[in-house]
């Protein structure tokens, strides 16, 4: 898995900008900005950007639409202290059959480039659950945006085995957002809970990638597997299933050092 390109440029016009403040209650044990919260910046920008260029929720809904993310790859040198402001830059990067594309590039007020993020994006309808179409949706977002700042294409993750950990989790209405399923945040969440604690404060995630598959709602309990990669130190693949039937919602793979 290849660092992200810190020289990568937007088209003028297509990119959105939006700045946060690193608030106390943001960031890890150690201080520093968490990775939940890093997710939720990404989330945050991705849907002021689709709302400026008419494809926001507010529009999609009134259609029976929605937005879900349907795959998410983070690259992350390192992780600002509370207090920082960061930026978050984003632009719409093409399309994959029924996905469209968004990248991410987030950097501190002095310049420095800590992360980057691409992502898949299906438009579901409401009632039946299911994708449909995205061109008609689409106009905006016609146009890639320079070049990519993840290897591409994004690749499908691995099916995972049983794990060598495994931690059970109860769907809380926290947990739930405007679609009434668990948000995609949370199952990053879950991933990370299924270290020990000692495991993540001493140690800096350096790439984490999700493959959102199936929906999980109020009340279900969940299951996560947790397994090293022994080919490959540092590198571990989760899987996230539901307990009643056995099906997999969602599956993951991080790098630390």
């Amino acid at each position: 898995m290849s660092p992200f390109a810190l020289n990568t440029r937007p088209v003028p016009g297509l990119c959105w900008s939006e700045r946060f403040a690193v608030r106390a209650y943001e960031t890890d044990q150690e201080g520093r900005l968490s990775v939940l919260s890093l997710c939720h910046f990404l989330q945050e920008a991705a849907a002021n950007h689709a709302r400026e260029l008419g494809v926001g929720l507010d529009v999609l809904n009134g259609r029976n639409l929605t937005w879900m993310l349907s795959r998410l790859r983070l690259a992350v040198k390192r992780l600002p202290a509370a207090g920082a402001h960061l930026t978050v830059h984003t632009w719409p990067s093409g399309r994959d059959r029924l996905f469209a594309l968004r990248d991410f590039v987030v950097q501190t007020d002095d310049g420095d480039r800590f992360a980057a993020a691409d992502s898949a994006w299906l438009v579901i309808d409401q009632k039946r659950r299911r994708p449909v179409r995205i061109e008609p949706f689409l106009e905006p977002l016609s146009s890639a945006a320079g070049e990519p700042v993840l290897e591409k294409p994004i690749p499908r993750l691995p099916t995972p085995g049983a794990g060598h950990e495994a931690r059970r989790f109860c769907v809380r209405y926290r947990d739930l957002d405007g679609n009434r399923h668990v948000n995609n945040v949370t199952y990053v969440e879950w991933v990370l809970e299924g270290f020990d604690p000692g495991f993540v404060g001493n140690r800096t995630l350096e790439r984490l990638e999700v493959e959102y598959l199936a929906e999980a709602l109020a009340g279900e309990t969940v299951r996560c597997t947790n397994a090293p990669l022994e080919e490959t130190p540092g590198h571990y693949v989760h899987g996230i299933f539901r307990e009643g039937d056995g099906r997999e919602l969602a599956r993951a793979r991080t790098k630390w050092s």
